[in-house]
């Protein structure tokens, strides 16, 4: 089993942590400890609740470990966003330019 090099945690443990950092611009726990409490949160199964609109089912589903391997997580997000709105095109969304979001912001 693959290990994350920083937590020591399985890669698809850590990618529990990258799910909810995805959605929400941070790490779980990141203003009540660093990395210490998110890996405390990790090992005691005490996840945060995120709404829908920040793909907070994929994100329970990840803390749960309710998805078999990555492609499934893509699976899910790939549809969240084509609910959206958005067109995926392969590993792309049509007319997305993240760029424009860092010269916005």
């Amino acid at each position: 089993m693959r290990r994350h090099p920083r937590t020591g945690l399985p890669v698809l443990k850590t990618g529990r942590v990258w799910c909810y950092e995805l959605a929400t611009g941070k790490l779980p726990a990141e203003d009540a400890g660093g990395w210490d409490e998110i890996l405390e949160r990790v090992r005691s199964w005490n996840f945060p609740a995120l709404p829908s609109e920040v793909m907070g089912e994929i994100v329970r589903k990840c803390w749960m470990e309710e998805y078999e391997d990555a492609e499934a997580v893509r699976r899910d997000v790939v549809a969240f966003l084509q609910e959206a709105g958005f067109e995926v095109d392969g590993d792309s969304l049509k007319g997305f330019d993240a760029a424009q979001l860092l010269r916005d912001g």
